[in-house]
């Protein structure tokens, strides 16, 4: 079997979480944005996913590499955690540091359970194709156990990217490379009476039936699983897919959607569901036919909508290179139905912005709520989480210190008038 040996930027084509938070708060009038930690090269830098928040407040999240360690110059990575102090200020901390035999590189995000446990994906380390792991806090810390280290057995998926997902009986399920095709393919962790045991549930063939997949899953109230592949379908720009499971235990797929690229999108990432069911995601690619920023294309916002038994397609929104390009991460939504997300390139500058997303009857109107400029942070491949107060919280994978553009930050937009800053708990 074939290691995944991607560059940092190609791999972050495929990449991180978002969070939906249970929501109540007023639209957005003008942003008041606020860096809230700017992470420092020799501790650790460049965090890629969303963040998560436990109940009182505090974020936790995941940075890609570290100061210098057993993995070498560039660190294995660590998990950190973000207290909401009474002044308002925020403390930094490292509640794992990883050292490579329990992962290295954690690139997606992370998720809780009921109890208050962390879960979350290394890209390397273990066996040397990367790690599932679960931090538990304890009164001596934080401890970590590792569920399973992928690889080297054949046709064992390698390298996850994506945050997990947890079902209502506590098994996990993500999506790597590798596969039986190398084309990579959806797995499940189940915890049994002498541990976690994986299963590949789904291997992708690269045909129709899509190629890479990438961003976390999402699940209805029946446990079908949903998610996105970058490449293959009918035009080679990937799919959107549902996987549906039988009492044998066996799962089947459906594309429920194969993309063409321009004008309707191309490479679709990470998704979420409205209460009605529907989808809605972001594309890479496809949109506007010329980009002012990255390429021929910028990107677009879309909707699934389904509606007896079939899905279609709707562009809510077509990227133009000065209102972002190329976004990725996924979407949320807050009570009044407006969507937010992050685009890691376009704006004034070029390294991103922070959207939003109105819709007034039949059409969406976008609102750009902040373009970032290096010196407050860049590159926001990971999307964002939205508190019940109406703010905003995300991290940028670089920017923040002017001598170094390549720590990154974390940051907050608060709606106007608004000066409490804290997350409340995440919806399940």
């Amino acid at each position: 079997m074939k290691s995944l040996e991607l560059p940092v930027f190609a791999k972050l084509l495929m990449t991180t979480t978002i969070l939906m938070f249970l929501l109540s708060t007023d639209t957005f009038a003008v942003e008041a944005y606020q860096v809230i930690h700017r992470f420092q090269s020799r501790s650790a830098r460049q965090p890629n996913a969303a963040l998560v928040a436990d109940k009182i407040g505090n974020l936790y999240g995941t940075a890609y590499l570290s100061g210098p360690d057993t993995c070498g110059s560039q660190g294995c990575g660590v998990v950190f955690k973000l207290t909401n102090q009474p002044d308002g200020k925020w403390k930094y901390s490292v509640i794992h540091h990883f050292n490579g035999v329990d992962g290295e590189g954690p690139v997606g995000g992370l998720i809780f359970d009921s109890l208050g446990n962390l879960y979350g994906t290394t890209w390397r380390g273990g066996q040397g194709f990367g790690t599932v792991f679960r931090l538990s806090s304890t009164s001596q810390g934080w401890k970590e156990t590792v569920l399973y280290s992928f690889g080297p057995a054949p046709g064992d998926v390698i390298n996850p990217i994506t945050a997990l997902m947890l079902d209502k009986n506590g098994a996990l399920y993500g999506t790597a490379a590798g596969g039986t095709y190398e084309y990579g393919g959806v797995f499940r962790l189940e915890r049994k009476s002498d541990g976690w045991k994986e299963t590949v549930i789904y291997n992708f063939t690269g045909g129709l039936d899509g190629r890479s997949p990438n961003g976390h899953l999402v699940s209805d109230s029946r446990g079908n699983l949903y998610g996105s592949t970058d490449y293959g379908g009918e035009h080679h720009a990937g799919v959107i897919f549902k996987l549906t499971p039988s009492a044998v235990g066996n799962w089947r797929e459906t594309v429920l959607h194969s993309f063409k690229t321009a004008p309707e999108g191309g490479a679709p990432g990470e998704l979420i569901f409205d209460r009605a069911g529907n989808l809605y995601g972001t594309t890479q690619l496809g949109g506007k036919p010329t980009c002012n920023v990255a390429g021929p294309d910028c990107g677009v916002v879309f909707q699934l909508k389904r509606s007896a038994g079939l899905w279609t397609l709707n562009v809510l929104h077509r990227f133009n290179g000065a209102d972002g390009s190329t976004p990725y991460a996924g979407l949320v939504f807050d009570s009044d139905g407006n969507l937010y997300g992050t685009t890691p390139f376009g704006g004034d500058n070029n390294y991103g912005v922070v959207f939003k997303l109105s819709k007034s009857v039949s059409t969406w109107s976008e609102t750009v709520l902040h373009s970032f400029n290096l010196r407050d942070g860049a590159y926001p491949w990971g999307g964002v989480i939205l508190s019940t107060t109406g703010v905003l919280y995300g991290a940028a994978f670089q920017g923040g210190i002017d001598r170094n553009s390549e720590s990154g930050v974390v940051y907050s937009i608060a709606p106007s008038g608004n000066t409490t800053q804290t997350p409340e708990n995440p919806s399940p």
